[in-house]
């Protein structure tokens, strides 16, 4: 595959924002009246390029603050992929930690399944979500506890058989490794494993190895936020009116609290790593390119790629009997990362591409945020409010919202043309292109005769014609349903099969 040229990757580049550019605003305000969603955002990028930036409506009901790409909010369980950003990091920079090992040489006490003593737990199946831990009956009060207590409890009184908060539904009854099982406080334990081994408090770990590095303003505690005033509200609707659910500070700092004397590595779910991460879109796009880039930002490594290919690799896929998929949601998983694929239920785009990245959900936030390292691109969406209510369609584990959110992403980014396709740099040949979407037979009207290419995602050629000026009927019934790239003298297209 030919190297694009420094014009045609900038020609490419313009053609992605202005056509984009075009339409998502429209599409999104759309979507906005169509769900009632109190404000948000929608942004996506190419490399390191955003490629459209789409806040929308209000972020704090009672100041009437605008939402903006700057503005913070807590993204819920997108947080999961930072914490195990964390772990990575972790396991890049301490001999004394492996994904693999018993996890109880971290966490001070033994941790095991009752029902299954002689098998290790280790942080592997943490991230993978394949420990046997899950949230049990006595989580949510727990959790409660947590924050509110006077003092921090230790996790150990909700995962030991003689804590306090202790349940037999903590675990389900099946090896620890051999099924999935989505889980929230999988991923407290692994926050308290990066504060037993580390040394510090799981929110400054973040900040001083991911946050500072990257310059991002983000924090799992909202007192390192630069200004309050600037976070979103999350709410839900109750008989038209938007009440408040979390973050309602009205710009004043919350105190310190439980925080006063806490014990690092007793337990991190004081600060959250299940879902508490509070980011701009801006900034979370930074953290989906640094991804991408395999760990690096603005060329400095921040964790290696290894870290982030182990990341996305394939950890646990579904085959019927092997996990639970959350309603379809989760199909395959890596470490702290979802595998989105083009299953009928967690499919993303119409596109064969995979996606990796994240769906959130909490308090009336809905969040997603995906990356596809073929396509050079991602996307993320957020929304502090949906005053119609949730509805699953019954094509799709997502919600209704998130769908037509995709549906307008696809539809108006040319993402396509931020792959390393196969490109020759000619002078630019007037081409129209139409119908498109199509079925597989469309029709190219060109003023001069021209060579028509036709890629697949991955650069591939599947089509190759001369064709003479005027109109050229084309028939490609062949192709599988999905998006390509057209390409006809200097001119590019992204072609939509349906």
């Amino acid at each position: 595959m030919k190297q694009i040229t420094p014009y045609i990757t900038a020609l490419l580049l313009l053609i992605v924002q202005f056509s984009t550019a075009q339409g998502l605003e429209e599409r999104i305000s759309q979507v906005q009246s169509d769900h009632d969603l109190l404000g948000g955002c929608v942004l996506t990028f190419c490399g390191d390029d955003v490629i459209a930036s789409v806040p929308f409506g209000t972020a704090n009901v009672s100041s009437n603050q605008p939402f903006t790409a700057d503005t913070p909010i807590r993204i819920a369980s997108i947080s999961k992929l930072v914490t195990a950003l964390a772990v990575m990091h972790l396991s890049e920079n301490s001999n004394s930690f492996s994904l693999d090992a018993d996890i109880s040489n971290y966490l001070g006490f033994q941790l095991v399944n009752p029902s299954y003593p002689n098998t290790p737990i280790t942080a592997r199946m943490l991230l993978s979500h394949r420990s046997s831990i899950i949230d049990g009956s006595q989580y949510g009060a727990f959790l409660s506890s947590t924050f509110s207590n006077a003092t921090v409890p230790p996790i150990s009184e909700l995962i030991t058989v003689d804590g306090d908060f202790y349940s037999s539904d903590n675990f389900i009854i099946i090896q620890p490794g051999t099924y999935f099982n989505y889980s929230n406080l999988n991923y407290g334990i692994l926050g308290t494993i990066v504060e037993g081994v580390s040394g510090l408090r799981f929110d400054e770990y973040c900040k001083t190895y991911l946050f500072e590095p990257m310059n991002l303003n983000a924090s799992f505690g909202v007192n390192d936020l630069d200004n309050l005033d600037d976070l979103a509200v999350i709410y839900r609707k109750f008989n038209g009116i938007w009440e408040a659910q979390v973050d309602d500070y009205g710009g004043v700092a919350p105190g310190a609290g439980n925080l006063v004397g806490y014990q690092i590595g007793s337990n991190a779910l004081r600060f959250s790593p299940q879902g508490g991460l509070r980011i701009s879109a801006n900034d979370l796009a930074k953290i989906m390119q640094l991804m991408m880039n395999e760990g690096t930002f603005e060329g400095n490594t921040i964790i290696t790629s290894p870290s982030i290919q182990a990341m996305s690799n394939n950890e646990w896929t579904f085959t019927g009997n092997n996990g639970n998929n959350y309603y379809g949601l989760f199909q395959s998983w890596g470490l702290g990362v979802h595998r989105s694929n083009t299953s009928t239920s967690d499919g993303i785009f119409s596109g064969t591409e995979a996606w990796n990245g994240h769906p959130g959900e909490a308090y009336g936030l809905v969040s997603d945020a995906y990356i596809s390292t073929n396509l050079n691109a991602g996307f993320l969406f957020f929304t502090n409010g949906c005053g119609a209510g949730y509805t699953v369609p019954s094509n799709s584990a997502y919600y209704t919202v998130e769908l037509d959110v995709f549906n307008a992403i696809e539809e108006e980014n040319d993402f396509i043309l931020c792959s390393p396709i196969d490109v020759n740099e000619q002078q630019l040949t007037t081409s129209i292109l139409y119908p498109n979407p199509n079925s597989g037979d469309f029709h190219l009207e060109l003023n001069t005769p021209a060579t028509c290419e036709v890629h697949d995602l991955l650069g591939n050629l599947v089509f190759r014609k001369d064709l003479e000026a005027g109109v050229n009927d084309l028939a490609m019934s062949t192709l599988q349903t999905g998006i390509y790239v057209l390409m006809v003298g200097g001119d590019v297209h992204r072609l939509v099969v349906r």
